[in-house]
């Protein structure tokens, strides 16, 4: 499923809100859009980055609509610096795990 984030420059939520947002978040609910929300980021002067799972652009900005809130930019996320390793570390297991120290042989050490 796409991803896809967006910004509210000035967007305070009551602390109700973000309690919702992290118990939707927490449990992966959807709502009739097939929305879900991955993240929320915000700060104390109302800036809030979305970060949500969704089918398109177009059932991002009806979620938002449905909860009364502008929506501006929609950027699709193409790829998470994490999920981008996760692939890679199972593609080439071996590049990923340390190597181990190589064992000397026994015949080495022992004295003729």
């Amino acid at each position: 499923m796409p991803r896809f984030m967006d910004f509210h420059p000035d967007l305070k939520l009551p602390d109700e809100a973000i309690a919702q947002i992290a118990d939707d978040t927490r449990h992966e609910r959807a709502d009739q859009f097939g929305v879900r929300q991955l993240e929320l980021y915000h700060n104390v002067e109302g800036a809030v980055y979305c970060l949500l799972e969704g089918p398109d652009e177009d059932a991002i900005r009806r979620h938002h609509a449905a909860l009364g809130v502008p929506c501006g930019d929609v950027r699709q996320v193409d790829t998470l610096a994490w999920a981008s390793l996760a692939q890679r570390s199972h593609r080439h297991p071996r590049r990923w795990v340390r190597p181990r120290p190589r064992r000397a042989t026994p015949s080495l050490y022992e004295k003729t």
